[in-house]
């Protein structure tokens, strides 16, 4: 009943956009799905609005929809709210535009996602390393490492992950470091992340890290979990 009612909700109007927007929420799908294909053949000023105005009060699954429809208006248009709402005093707002400026290019947003992670909201600085996170770049290595002492637990867990997909040796570092954070789920990521890349170079890393008191524990466990790439090298290094 539901899928047909998307179906018949096609004559334009805001009525009818702002019932399609409610399926949108849908638990089903296929529904859900439904309404984003007849929202999206739908490109009005009006729709534009009301989706852009519900972003930032939406569950994660439901914005994500929110963005593929969104993404079907006119770009420019929607670089130039992207770019007003990151001006924004307002924190919702600058996430809002961030998502959505990620969603458009992220490759050319690169810069601001990167320069977003500094942003004073951790809400902000989590859709950052969200956008990095479904595709990791080498060149935010360093920014991303830096999250890694966030005061925010989010931020150091997602910064974790982000690195934990990031394909460069350089990541090691900072995920040693994170090994050692207060906090377990981020610790535990940390170390399985270490692990998944066990290797002589990051063996190597780590009797570096044994001389550091803060990641001496951490270092030492993780070598001892790697013990046939680790063995000869601690040996050589006693």
């Amino acid at each position: 009943v539901r899928m047909a009612a998307t179906e018949l909700l096609t004559d334009g109007t805001g009525d009818e956009a702002s019932a399609l927007a409610r399926f949108l929420r849908d638990p089903d799908q296929e529904v859900a799905a439904a309404a984003v294909r007849t929202l999206s053949a739908r490109a009005t000023g009006e729709t534009l609005v009301m989706l852009w105005t519900a972003l930032g009060s939406v569950e994660p699954a439901v914005r994500e929809r929110m963005l593929d429809v969104l993404a079907t208006f006119d770009r420019t248009s929607l670089a130039r709210l992207a770019d007003h709402a990151l001006a924004s005093p307002v924190d919702s707002d600058r996430t809002v535009g961030l998502a959505v400026l990620a969603r458009l290019d992220r490759d050319a947003a690169l810069p601001r996602i990167i320069d977003s992670l500094q942003d004073p909201s951790p809400d902000v600085r989590v859709e950052a390393l969200s956008a990095l996170q479904a595709r990791p770049s080498t060149t935010a290595v360093d920014a991303v490492g830096g999250r890694l002492r966030d005061p925010d637990v989010r931020v150091r867990a997602l910064a974790a992950a982000v690195l934990d997909s990031t394909p460069d040796d350089r990541v090691i570092p900072y995920l040693v470091e994170a090994a050692s954070d207060a906090d377990e789920d981020v610790r535990t990521a940390a170390r399985q992340a270490v692990l998944s890349r066990r290797s002589a170079s990051v063996a190597r890393t780590l009797i570096g890290s044994l001389t550091a008191p803060a990641h001496r524990r951490a270092a030492s466990e993780l070598l001892a979990d790697m013990s046939e790439e680790s063995r000869e090298l601690l040996l050589t290094a006693v």
